[in-house]
């Protein structure tokens, strides 16, 4: 696979004459410079104007958000060792039952991304340390979750 493949996926999207009423909105929870954050930042820079990202750095803050906007994907990003709240998973799920949830974290083993995705995530990553599983990993997210084609 070629490592410009999602580059030239999301230049060709931008290019093309889709007719999107309003970029992709995406909630990402994580603390300043954690791994969803940077790739959601990333993500902010290649698509520009095609995605909306609102960024927090707590779960608390998150209830509210969305009660009152609409989100096409929750992003939560975990440190090494870092557990997410089964608790608050169940509530999002409960809340949102469609809304996909994504976790994005480092050093995660296979039984906790296991665990976690049985309880609500649509699907735990961790964050690649080589560039091109990062480009790999984004354009992934950006077909899966965005619906970029």
């Amino acid at each position: 696979m070629q490592p410009q493949r999602m580059v030239d996926t999301l230049v060709q999207y931008q290019a093309s004459q889709h007719d999107v009423c309003c970029p992709a909105q995406i909630l990402v929870i994580d603390r300043s410079n954690g791994p969803a954050q940077l790739l959601m930042d990333t993500f902010g820079r290649l698509l520009g104007e095609e995605i909306a990202l609102t960024e927090i750095t707590d779960y608390p803050s998150a209830l509210p958000l969305l009660d009152y906007s609409c989100y096409d994907v929750v992003v939560i990003g975990l440190g090494e060792k870092q557990a997410v709240s089964p608790t608050f998973l169940t509530y999002l799920r409960n809340r949102q039952p469609e809304l996909p949830i994504l976790l994005i974290g480092s050093g995660m083993t296979r039984q906790y991304m296991d665990f976690i995705e049985v309880n609500g995530v649509s699907e735990a990553i961790n964050l690649p340390h080589r560039a091109h599983d990062v480009k790999l990993a984004m354009e992934h997210i950006a077909v899966q979750y965005l619906h970029f084609a």
